[in-house]
């Protein structure tokens, strides 16, 4: 008996396929959409950054996020 061929894609196949293949395999799902939308994160937090990252996965090409935490002098020394 045969084993059974992988379904897993090579990686020049891989390369072929459209980045958000994943999401437009979804019945109704418009990437177009999603690609026109402007999206806006308050807080740049724990939470805000990890919102921000599934946003561009999704494919969200306008994305602006705003912070509000004030950086003093020491703080930003330390960060540089």
């Amino acid at each position: 008996m045969a084993a059974p061929a992988s379904t897993r894609a090579t990686p020049a196949e891989a390369a072929a396929l459209p980045f958000f293949d994943r999401q437009t395999r979804i019945p109704g799902w418009q990437q177009e959409v999603v690609a026109s939308q402007t999206a806006m994160v308050f807080g740049a937090g724990g939470i805000g950054t990890n919102i921000a990252a599934a946003l561009c996965r999704l494919g969200v090409k306008k994305l602006f996020i705003i912070d509000f935490v004030r950086r003093s002098a020491p703080l930003v020394l330390h960060l540089s």
